[in-house]
């Protein structure tokens, strides 16, 4: 029985041993304390970083213990290691006693015995070791001390307390300024690798390109106990400073600034100074730019938009100074869109304006000109087409770059190809920037046939209308066919979906139009055939081509965007397409007996009695009935391939028959082949369209013109 007590009594011994804590046996930590000394090469006296070992537990640090430090080669002690105790146990430990045991091994080993005081442990402690060294061959890397105490619980290995650097010193440059002439440009900064990196009496040399000299340079300043004068070199390519006093407790920062003069023969561009002298440092470094005032102008990349939409984004336009106020302060930068384009302004259907205009923003340098805003509003003019942005009257303190940001247009039914911004007003900034290539939301082919005048239900070439992109006609829109005057369509053609998936609601004729109505999208490019087409060509018709143009909803958009009427008024289609060419023109001076009637101020007419319309109406001007001329050449029997506008000289000229009549906006002369005539009158540009007095030109090309005073009506007889 004894023995069986006995025996479980040793069980619960171990087992309670066992659930001692691990961390009662828990090691020394060893770690370096302060900054890690960097050594640039062969010096003595030198403190590296302390040695620290802590106690995990305490107990660690036993009596008598015995810690072998060794330091690597190329490096040897200069003086013995001293001993600091830290930790609220510390008052444990004999630290004279301790000081009083270290001895040297070697001259890269020394051995150090914890003496304790004797008494009972009362906390955990730390030994903190200070090393003092001489280095006899400079390195690569870490220095590390080793640490070996063999038969303790302190931990062994290497501990970093320093790092060999190569070179003296860093050199680079805080700012880089761009300046236009003579001027102090970006300050250079000298950073030394290791305390006293940089000995006394060395030198630093900075030399400057061809054409720059320094300008009355001044001592640089530096940090910690280290002192640089200068030597020489005002008026000079080459700046010498000498180390007057060496750092001693960290290494130290130089800042040298760099006041340097422009000769006239100085090479535009980068401002490197190159390094040289006894203090070994050998770099080159950009200090600046030395530019010309002058303002570059790019465009970004082009997108690709569609003819006929509104809110279409196109590509911003980068405006960037060589120097600091290139751009003038206070004057203005324009932006400018050709005819058949806008930048996004209109009035919705409940009558309010929305802009939707683009900005001019900083992308870097000063804000000075924006009056401290990193954006500028601008102000819409020229029928939605210019945008103008007045600088603040205020100096720029470093070299900008603009951007205008976000440019959103509306783009006309009619218009192709590239879309260009032109840049101007009076800061300075120029150009023509392509910033849109313009693809129209849908083409038209055809292969025409002959037809004659005169002559009922001819059949003409059909039509394929290709969609330029997935969902370019919108759903519950309208595609128009439209002939020429004095073509009507005979018959209601057939209408058919022969790519994609767009779905068509229905096909309807009304004299020279017809009208295909689109139900829902495409979810990819359609294609549309119009077949079966037959017109009737009057007698009036000229010899040579049949051109049927698109337009409705569908591919002039812009109307259903504003919601309102059509945004670009004096586009009246988005492209034509040749479906017949006229081989028998009518007789010559035969125009059978048609009359045209204009009554002022009311855009409809009759052509022999059938009612058009006009897309402005007729008013007088010095008691005369000014017309446009498409509907001037239209009374007249004049083809459109017979108007003829020349925009250099402003002047139109009419053709028909054997006579040619000849105008220019505000002018009264009327020229008919060559012969001059004085009207009482001019041609005109109103409302973007070219308005020509009714009576003169048309007795000039052989019409007779009749006036109804009392019903205000213009008759045109040929």
């Amino acid at each position: 029985m004894k023995k069986k007590i006995i025996s479980m009594v040793t069980v619960l011994a171990l087992t309670a041993t066992m659930l001692v804590p691990v961390a009662a046996f828990a090691a020394t930590t060893n770690t370096s304390v302060g900054a890690i000394r960097t050594v640039a090469g062969t010096s003595t006296n030198i403190n590296l970083a302390d040695l620290r070992i802590d106690e995990g537990v305490m107990g660690n640090f036993a009596d008598g213990d015995v810690i072998a430090l060794t330091l690597p080669s190329g490096v040897k002690f200069n003086s013995a290691p001293v001993v600091t105790f830290t930790g609220s146990g510390k008052a444990d430990f004999d630290t004279a006693a301790t000081n009083a045991s270290v001895k040297s091994v070697t001259s890269r080993v020394y051995n150090i015995t914890i003496k304790t005081t004797g008494a009972a442990r009362t906390d955990k402690a730390a030994m903190q070791i200070g090393l003092n060294v001489d280095i006899t061959s400079a390195g690569t890397g870490d220095i590390a001390v080793n640490v070996a105490a063999p038969g303790t619980a302190i931990t062994e290995g290497d501990v970093v307390v320093g790092r060999f650097v190569s070179g003296n010193g860093t050199v680079s440059v805080l700012t880089t300024p761009t300046k236009g002439g003579s001027a102090e440009f970006g300050m250079i900064r000298i950073v030394e690798n290791a305390i006293g990196a940089l000995d006394q009496d060395e030198t630093i040399k900075i030399k400057l390109p061809n054409g720059y000299t320094w300008n009355n340079p001044v001592a640089p300043s530096a940090t910690d106990t280290l002192a640089i004068a200068v030597v020489s070199g005002d008026g000079e390519r080459t700046l010498e400073l000498k180390v007057t006093n060496e750092s001693t407790s960290r290494p130290a920062m130089i800042d040298i600034k760099t006041p340097i003069s422009v000769s006239t023969d100085a090479g535009k561009g980068d401002i490197t100074a190159s390094f040289s002298g006894t203090a070994g440092l050998s770099d080159e470094v950009v200090v600046g730019t030395y530019a010309d005032y002058g303002v570059s102008t790019t465009a970004k990349d082009a997108k690709e938009v569609t003819a006929g939409k509104d809110d279409q984004r196109v590509a911003e336009i980068v405006i960037e100074e060589g120097i600091a106020n290139s751009l003038i302060p206070g004057r203005t930068i324009t932006f400018t869109l050709p005819e058949g384009a806008r930048f996004r302004s209109y009035t919705d259907t409940d009558g309010n304006v929305v802009n939707e205009l683009p900005k001019l923003k900083v992308v870097s340098g000063d804000n000075g000109m924006f009056g401290g805003s990193s954006t500028l509003a601008g102000a819409l003019s020229n029928s939605g087409r210019t945008m103008t942005y007045t600088l603040a009257n205020t100096s720029s303190a470093s070299a900008m770059e603009i951007e205008f940001n976000d440019p959103d247009v509306d783009i006309a039914a009619n218009f192709a190809g590239e879309l260009e911004i032109e840049v101007g007003g009076t800061a300075g900034a120029t150009g023509d920037f392509v910033v849109a290539d313009v693809k129209p939301l849908v083409t038209l082919e055809s292969e025409p046939t002959d037809i004659k005048v005169g002559v009922q239900n001819q059949k003409v070439g059909d039509i394929i209308i290709t969609e330029g992109a997935k969902e370019a006609l919108e759903e519950k829109s309208e595609i128009v066919l439209s002939a020429p005057a004095d073509v009507t369509f005979s018959t209601v053609p057939t209408v058919e979906v022969i790519e994609g998936n767009l779905e068509i609601d229905g096909v309807s004729k009304s004299g020279g139009t017809i009208t295909i109505k689109v139900d829902t999208e495409g979810t990819k490019p359609s294609v549309i055939k119009v077949s079966g087409l037959a017109v009737t060509a009057n007698r009036a018709v000229p010899e040579g081509e049949i051109k049927v143009s698109v337009k409705g909803s569908a591919v002039m958009q812009n109307a259903i965007e504003t919601g309102s009427s059509y945004a670009f008024a004096n586009v009246t289609n988005a492209g034509s397409v040749v479906v017949a060419n006229v081989v028998t023109p009518a007789p010559d001076g035969v125009g059978g007996g048609q009359v045209v009637e204009f009554v002022l101020g009311n855009k409809a007419y009759t052509v022999d009695g059938v009612e058009k319309e006009m897309d402005v109406a007729a008013y007088v001007q010095n008691d005369r009935t000014m017309l446009p001329v498409r509907f001037v050449a239209d009374a007249l029997g004049v083809s459109n391939d017979n108007i003829i506008w020349n925009e250099a000289t402003s002047q139109v000229t009419i053709i028909k028959d054997n006579r040619v009549a000849q105008m220019t906006i505000g002018s009264n002369i009327l020229t008919i082949n060559g012969t001059r005539i004085t009207m009482d009158t001019t041609a005109v540009i109103k409302d973007g369209r070219t308005m020509l007095p009714i009576r003169f030109v048309g007795q000039a090309l052989g019409a007779t013109i009749g006036w109804n005073e009392a019903t205000s009506t213009v008759t045109v007889s040929r």
